[in-house]
């Protein structure tokens, strides 16, 4: 679970930039991990550095 505070100083346009960026975190993240578990090899940066 995560919370995101809106601070008094943020407007509700950051808050939901805020809110969007994470839930396209949090997917990329599931996407990498539902990846692993299918026994995909390493994952490589473009530099091809181990992730």
């Amino acid at each position: 679970m995560l919370t995101i505070f809106q601070t008094l100083d943020k407007s509700e346009k950051k808050l939901a930039e805020d809110v969007d960026m994470v839930e396209r975190d949090l997917k990329n993240l599931k996407n990498i991990m539902e990846e692993d578990e299918k026994g995909s090899t390493t994952r490589r940066r473009k530099d091809d550095r181990e992730i």
